[in-house]
Parts: C-alpha cells; structure tokens; sequence
C-alpha cells in the first residue's frame, strides 16, 4: 500500500506540475484532467501517505 501511494502521489504531482507549467495549448486539455482526476488523487494519497500508521492500526483492528 505503501509503494503504490507514493508512486500515484508522484505521478500526480508530475501532472499537476505539467499542466501548470506547459504553454497555455498544451495546458488546456490537461486542465480537466487535473481538476478531476489529479487533485483528488493528490488528496487521498496525501492523506494515506500522512495517516499512514493510523490507518494500518485501523485495518489491523478490523481485521481481528
């Protein structure tokens, strides 16, 4: 769960970095990419990578 976290939360900000920084052409088209898809990955994988020792205590309760 780790590794797949940081990877996202590394492609996303990649994206996020491109769109903000292309030229105004290229940025166009990935800007409803980024509202969409980005931000909210960003979001959530930000969340797990930062609660990330709460969260694996929660599944552990669950799971027992």
């Amino acid at each position: 769960m780790r590794t797949v976290s940081r990877v996202v939360h590394l492609v996303a900000a990649l994206v996020l970095g491109t769109a903000l920084y292309a030229p105004a052409g290229i940025a166009d088209p990935l800007l409803d990419i980024v509202r969409v898809v980005v931000v909210p990955a960003l979001t959530i994988t930000g969340v797990v990578l930062w609660k990330q020792a709460q969260l694996r205590s929660l599944i552990r309760r669950i799971r027992s």
